[in-house]
């Protein structure tokens, strides 16, 4: 659980009135989102000034590293010692297909800079990226992934 936001107060010397603060919590794949939001509830009932007042959840995924979607895209993949990102338990849209029983990683030509301050891409790791996803759809055709 990581506080990504705490809101309260008008000065530093002053105990404020009220504060807001933003969980961002993820889980890991088998984990129960709601089972895992029951849980925090119990614990804020029993501060009773504390309130739970909008909440997203997503229960963790992952593609199983042996599934032939996850080697189609290994495959494909650039063949030099450029970094690559290849995550097969990442959040966003992939997490929503997996859900649905569709089988999704995430995977880009990155830099050193991925999910740090001042996140940057090079044009080149673009355009790797492009010729990466490009070669996809032939690597999927040729492996078993739909059967």
């Amino acid at each position: 659980m990581i506080l990504r936001k705490l809101i309260g107060g008008s000065a530093v010397n002053s105990v404020p009135q009220s504060a807001t603060a933003e969980l961002d919590v993820r889980f890991t794949p088998g984990v129960s989102a709601e089972e895992m939001l029951d849980r925090l509830r119990r614990c804020i009932d029993a501060e009773p000034a504390v309130e739970i007042v909008e909440v997203s959840a997503k229960s963790g995924t992952y593609v199983d590293p042996e599934h032939p979607f996850v080697n189609a895209v290994a495959t494909a993949a650039p063949s030099d010692d450029e970094a690559t990102t290849f995550c097969a338990t990442g959040g966003g849209d992939v997490k929503s297909l997996r859900s649905a029983g569709i089988p999704a990683v995430e995977s880009a030509v990155g830099t050193s800079t991925s999910h740090k301050a001042d996140e940057y891409i090079t044009s080149d790791a673009l355009d790797r990226t492009a010729t990466w996803y490009r070669r996809l759809p032939v690597q999927l055709a040729a492996s078993d992934v739909f059967g």
